[in-house]
């Protein structure tokens, strides 16, 4: 790969060469021998395939989660949060079974995979608010998530975003299914996809910034299951707190960059 040196931007291919820009410099390089045929029929790059294969079953899977929880992950979400879930998934694949390339996504045994994740690494969940609280509450048919936030000091049990005129707590659950390599689609499936990303949100109160919350607040969570979950499907839950500026005309807009959402429970 090669520096372009010219008062004139190119971008394109010429004969062999590729112009293009990438973080505000113009690059150029040679034409690859490679193509996409080559790479899907080419013994040489089995392995290649494998790995993609997986990879996209991973990202599908991510990108399950983050629909699933809709305008949170687009207001509460850091700028690696898909990256971060979809490694996350790659490791799940990379212990599956079934054969290289087509191994399965099985969430109830890596559980442990997704615990202290957090959506925007730059304000974690624990460090924004620091109050002593339990863990969400799940019922039996694993349907019913119930998060008790506690009372707290506003000095020091809360850390809030210059700039904040409000904030509310969140609680949301979504479901996910495991997912197989289906030889038919050559693609992955959802083992359970009338459930997989089922969700629910609660938001709390909106309270001004300068407001503690002097009693217990209790979110709660309904999926509407009529029976338990089976064991190919995962009831996720993340708790968080959003942060607003009041505007003059009385809109709330959320801090850019100040939210914070963790997962708090996987069952």
């Amino acid at each position: 790969m090669g520096k372009q040196k010219s008062f004139i931007k190119l971008e394109g291919t010429f004969d062999d060469l590729t112009f293009y820009e990438r973080k505000g410099k113009q690059l150029v390089r040679k034409k690859g021998s490679l193509n996409k045929q080559r790479i899907e029929n080419d013994p040489k790059f089995k392995r290649t395939r494998e790995n993609m294969n997986e990879f996209t079953g991973a990202a599908l899977m991510s990108m399950t989660l983050r629909k699933s929880l809709g305008s949170l992950i687009k207001k509460m979400g850091g700028t690696t949060t898909s990256a971060r879930l979809t490694g996350i998934f790659r490791r799940m694949s990379s212990k599956g079974p079934g054969k290289r390339g087509r191994r399965s996504f099985i969430m109830g045994a890596n559980k442990p995979l997704f615990h202290g994740f957090e959506f925007n690494k730059e304000r974690a969940f624990d460090s924004v608010f620091s109050a002593l609280y339990d863990a969400p509450a799940i019922d039996a048919n694993r349907s019913v998530v119930t998060w008790t936030v506690p009372a707290f000091e506003m000095e020091t049990d809360l850390k809030l975003p210059e700039g904040t005129t409000h904030y509310q707590f969140v609680l949301a659950t979504t479901l996910l299914s495991d997912h197989v390599y289906d030889e038919e689609f050559q693609a992955y499936v959802p083992v359970a996809p009338e459930l997989n990303g089922s969700r629910h949100v609660t938001l709390g109160e909106l309270l001004p910034a300068d407001v503690t919350l002097t009693e217990e607040a209790v979110l709660s969570t309904d999926l509407g299951l009529t029976e338990a979950l089976p064991d190919t499907v995962v009831s996720l839950s993340v708790i968080g707190v959003l942060f607003f500026q009041e505007t003059a005309d009385g809109e709330f807009y959320p801090l850019q960059g100040a939210q914070s959402l963790a997962i708090a429970t996987i069952a």
